[in-house]
C-alpha cells in the first residue's frame, strides 16, 4: 500500500490517494482519457446512454440492462430507450424481409 493511501470502501471512483473524487476531478480525468484515446467528446451521462443502447442493439435482455443502470424496473428502462427499440423493430423487419427474399431466390423455379 502506498504511503498516504486511504482505504475507503464503497467508493467507485477515487483520487490518487484513495479518497473521495469530486465530480470536477472525475470530469477532468474523463475528458483527458477521451482526448488521449482520440475519441469524440461525450459526457459521462452520455456514456451511460451509449452503454444501454449498445446492449439493446446486441439483444441483451431488458432485465439485465435495468439492473446495470439501477432502474427500479425494466419498464422504466424500456420506456427510456423506446426510440432505440423502435429502430431495432424496423431493422428486424428489414432483416426478416431480406431473409424471405433470399429463401425465395434459392427455391428452384417450378415451371
Amino acid at each position: 500500500m502506498r504511503l498516504g493511501w486511504r482505504n475507503t470502501e464503497n467508493l467507485i471512483c477515487t483520487g490518487v490517494t484513495g479518497a473521495y473524487l469530486w465530480h470536477s476531478g472525475l470530469r477532468r480525468r474523463h475528458h483527458l482519457t477521451l482526448a488521449s484515446a482520440e475519441l469524440p467528446p461525450v459526457t459521462l451521462h452520455g456514456l451511460r446512454h451509449t452503454h444501454a443502447t449498445l446492449l439493446l442493439e446486441v439483444g441483451t435482455h431488458a432485465k439485465v440492462i435495468q439492473e446495470r443502470l439501477g432502474h427500479a424496473d425494466a419498464k422504466t428502462t424500456m420506456d427510456t430507450y423506446a426510440h432505440v427499440i423502435h429502430t431495432l423493430q424496423e431493422n428486424t423487419a428489414s432483416q426478416f424481409a431480406s431473409s424471405l427474399d433470399d429463401k425465395k431466390a434459392a427455391q428452384p423455379s417450378g415451371s
